[in-house]
């Protein structure tokens, strides 16, 4: 054994300050371990606290944004569908009640007092005037012809009126077998060819007469451009019949360049309308391109390879549709649609799902920043805390080593007297002393 300064190497002193530093190595492994151990649960129950915390944003967010956009998108598609379905419905209107006349003159002849019509008189362009028009090889003449030509004449004021009172009604006219036209609009002009010469006008040729005389009642042409102007519309006609034969084709012409542009003015970032006919062709859009860009004939939509498209513009057409989410071209789509009744058309309304999923993924960002801010804060004061706790711990080391010392001294030193005493004795002084040095109070005393 050797002795540096009062600590004896290799002696009980030295063996008390090893377990003395065992006993506090373990304790501070322990308390380490299990700090270590807390802080790891601790981290991973806040990294899951904030994951199911995103999940129920990001549930919630997207329900309430259906529930919007289920409300919101239905409501604006019916509204469109009803104002589109109520222009077709007042055109419908006004061309029964036209008929009416047409037919109580045909039917009453001397209960109405005939008047004259004269071909287009280009001078009074720009204002509505009652113009007779005619096919080729037609003698306006004729007795016959001329009579049944002035009788429907009666009926002028009537057709200026309607005209002027409805301002989507481009014309108001009746055609009759023989190949004469009356027609009321503003549209004079057209009426001459580049020669300067009247041009004729085949009535009975006409998609508007064929298609109402083959259907026996009231008929909307598809969409097709007007035959005296540039504008696109459709027009609504009706056969008149006497006596069980048809007597004449009463119509009206409705443009559609005002719901072209209405159609072009709802695009917004986040989604469209547009107008399908009677056969799934979109004939009004404001896309340029694309799916649900405006095809031309044979390119019909409902003719499309995406099934969930096609059957919703299958119910479109009967009794409208509620808001779908519909996958085409491997991009999401909610749509809904309204029909147009009175015309057999539809009205769709296409919502793109991931412009509409942008406030949600925005508060979910927002989110994420918020949470690696706070896990930054959490693990510096992580790291700072366990920074203070190592000094404390290095601290409560020296102190503990310390009183290690002291302790192992203190229990050493009545042990090393009693072992000097014992060397003393021999045969003069064989007896043992006990000092109160020695009197510690434990086993050493006894």
């Amino acid at each position: 054994m050797r002795k540096i300064k009062n600590f004896v190497l290799g002696g009980l002193q030295q063996k008390i300050f090893n377990l003395v530093v065992a006993a506090i190595l373990l304790i501070e492994i322990a308390f380490m371990l299990v700090v270590s151990y807390q802080q790891g649960k601790l981290t991973g129950l806040i990294h899951d606290t904030n994951e199911r915390q995103k999940s129920a944003i990001e549930e919630t967010t997207d329900g309430i944004m259906e529930q919007v956009i289920d409300s919101t998108m239905m409501r604006s598609i019916e509204l469109e569908g009803y104002i589109a379905d109520n222009l077709f419905s007042e055109v419908e209107n006004s061309v029964n009640t036209f008929a009416g006349h047409v037919q109580s003159v045909l039917e009453n002849p001397d209960d109405y007092k005939p008047r004259r019509v004269v071909n287009p008189d280009v001078s009074e362009d720009g204002t509505v005037h009652v113009q007779l028009l005619f096919a080729a090889g037609v003698d306006v003449t004729d007795e016959a012809v001329a009579e049944k030509t002035e009788l429907l004449g009666s009926l002028s004021d009537i057709m200026v009126s309607i005209r002027e009172n409805d301002a989507d009604i481009g014309s108001v006219f009746v055609g009759t077998p023989e190949g004469v036209l009356l027609i009321a609009d503003d549209r004079i002009s057209y009426k001459y060819g580049d020669d300067g010469k009247l041009m004729n006008f085949e009535v009975t040729k006409r998609p508007w007469y064929t298609g109402a005389v083959e259907k026996g009642s009231l008929y909307f042409t598809g969409l097709e451009a007007d035959s005296f102007s540039d504008r696109v519309g459709v027009v609504c006609a009706v056969p008149v019949y006497v006596d069980g034969e048809l007597a004449a084709v009463a119509g009206a012409d409705l443009f559609l360049n005002d719901v072209a542009a209405a159609i072009d003015e709802t695009a917004e970032e986040a989604g469209f309308s547009c107008m399908l006919d009677e056969s799934g062709r979109i004939i009004f859009s404001p896309e340029k391109e694309g799916l649900f860009s405006v095809k031309q004939e044979g390119a019909e939509l409902s003719e499309t390879e995406h099934e969930e498209l096609r059957m919703l513009l299958s119910d479109a057409a009967e009794n409208g549709t509620e808001v779908r989410l519909v996958e085409v071209d491997g991009k999401d789509y909610y749509l809904a649609a309204s029909p147009i009744s009175t015309v057999g058309w539809s009205l769709l309304s296409v919502v793109d799902a991931e412009v509409l999923k942008q406030p949600s993924a925005t508060l979910i960002d927002s989110y994420d920043e918020i949470l690696e801010g706070a896990e930054e804060e959490f693990q510096k004061n992580s790291k700072q805390g366990n920074r203070w706790t190592r000094i404390l711990l290095l601290i409560g080391s020296i102190l503990a080593l310390g009183g290690a010392l002291s302790l192992a001294k203190r229990i050493v030193k009545p042990l090393e007297l009693m072992t000097k005493k014992v060397a003393g004795l021999n045969g003069k002084n064989p007896l043992f002393k006990m000092d109160d040095s020695l009197r510690t109070g434990d086993e050493i005393e006894v």
